[in-house]
């Protein structure tokens, strides 16, 4: 299990009030903690102006500091803590930093995945000093990992544990699944040192490493490159910044799209962007949970493939009720592997059985229930994909129709 203590930039004005305010209005966020407001305490309806108000009013007992907001989330892994547990391990933080005397608001949120809550305050002390920010963030982990009574050094060989089982083909990309455990890392000699909130927390050998150094098998690139292709067509794919609670142990910004959150959850396929000074992502990783593999974006798919929405507007050729691709039924191809190879002369010979097809993308798009069918090990409708039977009678009358046209030139 897994808790992070985050605080965000401190603000001139109270706009956490109106953020956490506007998502209990819709619904998605709720007031469960409020206290040392004064007069307002005994209130049962307060407004989000009162509040605002009242935090204004407390602050300027300090008109030498500028940004008097505190804004802090404390998060959970899941569900593996409930609302109300967090909330009183946010107390507990905020009375062990100096905030236990300030009007202080806390909400539950229930807009991601992940159990959190907000936590809002002032910066200043009842007295008027400003209450100390020096190295808080580290501070506010460092009482977390106290009241949870954490073991660090146990906690640190149970994750090496876990990312030593995947296999990459690099080191970086085995550091990468530590970063996502909260670890930031350094090489020293022949080792890698580890450290959680500032503090070395242990170290592992490269050779521990360099052991899990390998190639991800061809056949499951090709199925992964199946799996997006198909639902490429059916989620958004434009990036957007994630509002994702757990990030990089760097502090760099994530991405995602409806379709790379999609394949996360139903397929096991992690997407990690990497970009540079909030410029958008220039690469990926991809790590694959189910077969506990760590590749790089490009072998799987090129960045700008993966945001390209499959196009939908090519006209797909009519196929028989048994379709077929280089003379092979759906039952017949055994791998997808066998299909989805991409540089090779099959994969070129696939395209010219689709004349309306300009590029590989394309004829995946065309083939999408096709490979459906393979993935499921069942045949394709060929109705379903488009395709029609056209009668005898049908024929003809086409023919009659041509032959009328070639006279009348």
């Amino acid at each position: 299990m897994k808790l992070v203590f985050k605080i965000m930039p401190p603000a001139a004005s109270f706009h956490g009030v109106d953020y956490n305010e506007k998502k209990q209005a819709q619904d998605v966020a709720r007031r469960v903690h409020f206290q040392n407001f004064g007069y307002l305490q005994e209130r049962s309806e307060i407004s989000r102006q009162e509040f605002k108000e009242y935090f204004e009013k407390y602050s300027a007992r300090n008109h030498r500091v500028q940004k008097k907001q505190f804004h802090a989330i404390l998060s959970c892994k899941g569900a593996s803590y409930s609302h109300e547990q967090l909330k009183e391990y946010a107390l507990q933080i905020m009375q062990q930093m100096g905030y236990g005397d300030n009007p202080l608001l806390i909400y539950e949120h229930h807009d991601t995945r992940h159990n959190h809550v907000h936590i809002v305050t002032s910066r200043i002390a009842p007295d008027g000093s400003k209450i100390a920010h020096d190295m808080e963030g580290k501070k506010a982990n460092t009482l977390l990992t106290q009241l949870l009574q954490l073991d660090l050094k146990a906690a640190l060989q149970q994750d090496l544990a876990e990312v030593l089982a995947y296999r990459a083909s690099t080191t970086p990309q085995l550091l990468l699944l530590m970063e996502l455990k909260g670890y930031t890392s350094k090489q020293v000699g022949a080792a890698y040192h580890f450290f959680k909130h500032g503090k070395e927390v242990g170290y592992t050998s490269l050779a521990a490493l360099n052991n899990r150094i390998g190639e991800g098998e061809e056949h499951r690139k090709d199925q992964i490159k199946a799996i997006i292709h198909k639902y490429q067509g059916r989620y958004t794919t434009r990036l957007e910044r994630e509002q994702e609670l757990f990030v990089r142990s760097s502090g760099q910004v994530q991405y995602g799209s409806d379709l790379t959150r999609y394949l996360q959850e139903k397929h096991g396929l992690q997407f990690y962007f990497f970009s540079k000074g909030g410029l958008p992502p220039y690469g990926y990783a991809l790590i694959d949970h189910k077969t506990k593999t760590v590749y790089k974006g490009g072998d799987i798919m090129p960045l700008a493939a993966l945001t390209q929405k499959a196009d939908r507007r090519m006209k797909v050729l009519p196929l028989a009720p048994e379709p077929k691709v280089l003379g092979k039924s759906a039952k017949e191809w055994e791998t997808i592997s066998e299909l989805l190879t991409l540089n090779n002369d099959g994969a070129t010979r696939a395209e010219k059985q689709m004349p309306e097809a300009s590029g590989l993308g394309e004829m995946f798009a065309a083939f999408d229930r096709f490979i459906d069918g393979i993935i499921a090990g069942n045949e394709i409708d060929s109705h379903a994909a488009g395709g029609h039977q056209r009668s005898s009678k049908d024929k003809e009358e086409q023919k009659r129709k041509s032959r009328q046209k070639g006279l009348g030139r």
